[in-house]
């Protein structure tokens, strides 16, 4: 929409009317009733009193603040917020008044005035100076809260209304005004327009301009408040929501786990019967290492359901955890060790590099359990494709003195960046019924009840890269 389009709408008006009536249609659009009688005299027989050259200066001053009241109106979308609509507000006086300075400011129950938007002909309008320079004329500010009137002032600093205020001096404010913003429950802020410059003077006619402005824009700050507090109830209610679909899913994950936890030791009551294989055959070594990983499983199964319970019950830090210096490389070669008896991993060639020594204050078994969750996801992924030669590499790679970090990667489909966001919801899963969505979850939380970081790279096509951080000198916890 161009500027021209509010001209043409009046120039059609103006067609409908003749003679006296258009000469009135468009003093009162453009310069107000006391300027009509001007306009008549151009006609009549006093033409010759009139000074055509200050009318046109003035026809053409009013023009461009109608203009710049039309692009006001045009720019002042509550929907923005309150800062996009306050700096329309301040720039946009700024260029009607063509003065150094123009700032909203609002005043909050119990809250110092604060300025919410300020624009200015020169950025050192007042930085320049001091920095402890005052922005705002307390007293200024006080007269119009107190009347709720707008005012102006021409000679500001010997204005006896404000002969309290050393800011005025501080600032060499010399010209201003000051229109109240009103709102269904008094003023709630205002607008300033000051000038240095000692030739300029602000008139009523100028007050009045600003007052249009300030209802204007009230109006719109209004309404980009309601808005926002709209939209803060709206996110209330919705994490409200959340935290009650979470509650009830954790209420069934609770009752699952513990139902589980009672059959899961019974049919794990057998599996004692190993220490008697390794009694009998002592010196077998294929015996041994079976039957450590067979009860290393053990252990896990019962830790994991401990776990699941805990994370039902929102008591995840509550877990004891054992926590020794670990060598990062040696546990990464244990995991990978006891993945070669699992019969979905053990097909899938897995790639250990260690660069570097690390050794983290860590809760082995927990970790462990994270690095199985990670090798079997990246697993699963390998086997929707994506690749001819699926591989994954497991790296050991010191971040500085301070930092261990372990990266499971994967040549994978990838993950896109909309599901990256959300892979560490809990409940959320892209197997569909084959997955919890709790993997992750907990997987995160074990490594930050570490001191340590669980993020996820991915890049569709190319793979995924799960990485996990760890402080090398961990604080006790």
């Amino acid at each position: 929409m161009t500027t021209e389009k509010p001209f043409n709408r009046r120039q059609t008006v103006a067609h409908a009317l003749s003679g006296r009536e258009v000469r009135r249609f468009y003093a009162g659009v453009l310069l107000g009733d006391e300027l009509e009688g001007v306009v008549e005299r151009l006609t009549g027989k006093e033409a010759k009193d009139v000074d055509t050259h200050d009318l046109m200066a003035r026809l053409a001053v009013n023009a461009r603040q109608l203009q710049a009241l039309y692009q006001l109106s045009m720019r002042l979308d509550p929907g923005q917020g309150v800062e996009a609509v306050s700096k329309a507000i301040a720039e946009t006086t700024l260029t009607v008044f063509r003065s150094d300075r123009a700032m909203v400011i609002f005043r909050n129950p119990g809250q110092a005035p604060h300025v919410v938007a300020k624009a200015t002909l020169d950025e050192s309008y007042v930085e320049s100076d001091s920095q402890h320079m005052p922005e705002i004329a307390q007293t200024v500010l006080n007269t119009v809260f107190d009347s709720g009137q707008a005012l102006v002032s021409t000679d500001a600093p010997h204005d006896t209304r404000f002969s309290k205020s050393d800011s005025l001096v501080m600032m060499r404010i010399h010209s201003l005004m000051v229109a109240p913003l009103m709102g269904g429950t008094g003023s709630f802020g205002v607008i300033q327009v000051d000038d240095r410059r000692p030739g300029l003077r602000f008139d009523d006619n100028d007050l009045k301009l600003l007052v249009a402005i300030a209802s204007m824009g009230a109006r719109a700050l209004e309404h980009a408040k309601l808005l926002t507090e709209k939209q803060k109830i709206i996110d209330e209610l919705q994490h409200a929501r959340e935290r009650l679909v979470r509650s009830e899913q954790l209420g069934i994950v609770g009752r699952m786990a513990a139902g589980l936890a009672h059959e899961i030791k019974n049919q794990l009551g057998p599996l004692a019967l190993l220490d008697i294989l390794k009694t009998r055959f002592p010196e077998d070594k294929d015996v041994l290492e079976c039957t450590e990983m067979i009860q290393e499983s053990q252990r896990r199964i019962l830790r994991l359901v401990q776990e699941m319970r805990a994370y039902a019950q929102d008591k995840q830090t509550g877990i004891v955890q054992f926590r020794l210096p670990t060598d990062l490389g040696a546990l990464v070669h244990g995991v990978v060790r006891f993945l070669r008896f699992d019969r979905e991993c053990r097909d899938v060639p897995i790639i250990v590099e260690n660069h570097g020594t690390c050794i983290a204050d860590l809760d082995s078994d927990r970790i462990k359990q994270v690095l199985v969750n990670l090798i079997r996801n990246s697993v699963q992924a390998l086997r929707m494709g994506g690749t001819e030669t699926p591989r994954i590499r497991i790296r050991v790679v010191p971040q500085g003195d301070t930092h261990g970090c372990i990266e499971v990667i994967d040549n994978g489909p990838g993950i896109s960046k909309e599901l990256q966001e959300r892979v560490f919801e809990p409940f959320f899963t892209t197997k569909g019924n084959e997955g919890t969505g709790l993997g992750l979850d907990i997987s995160r939380q074990i490594i930050e009840s570490h001191l340590g970081s669980l993020t996820c790279e991915s890049e569709e096509g190319k793979g995924t890269t799960m990485r996990l951080l760890f402080p090398l000198e961990a604080d006790d916890v």
